[in-house]
């Protein structure tokens, strides 16, 4: 049993250059080894038809992207609004537990309020800092968007 092979209906059309572009065409046929004017024209237009097709995806994954970004962006703006939030309660409650205290005496007093200052200072400090990096952080995201 042999197949037979079925060939496809060829089809033709007639294109009218100038002179000038029709040389250049030649010129850019030769370089991209081509050995005819028919097969290089084919080639184009197979070329160009692929490539809209990629330019679809191309712009389908750009969307998709973009959608992921703002949404990471918003869940990243959420979190800062929950840290500023952790941020007052850590706050308040440093406060009141360092001010209900004991006092060490009349004479440990001064040296036990200086020791809550300090205590309280350094922990605004590190969560200033978590805070600001994260407002960074943020900024960055921001100007993407």
């Amino acid at each position: 049993m042999t197949k037979k092979k079925t060939k496809t209906r060829q089809r033709h059309f007639d294109l009218r250059v100038s002179e000038p572009l029709f040389e250049a065409a030649v010129k850019r046929m030769r370089e991209k080894g081509s050995r005819t004017t028919s097969q290089y024209i084919r080639e184009l237009i197979e070329r160009d038809t692929r490539s809209a097709a990629n330019e679809d995806r191309m712009a389908h994954l750009e969307k998709v992207v973009a959608a992921n970004h703002n949404r990471v962006a918003g869940q990243i703006k959420g979190l800062a609004v929950a840290n500023r939030a952790t941020f007052a309660l850590l706050d308040a409650a440093v406060k009141a537990i360092l001010s209900y205290l004991p006092d060490a005496g009349p004479t440990g007093s001064e040296l036990a309020r200086s020791r809550g200052k300090d205590r309280y200072e350094r922990v605004l400090r590190a969560a200033e800092r978590s805070s600001s990096e994260l407002i960074e952080k943020l900024a960055g995201t921001e100007d993407r968007v």
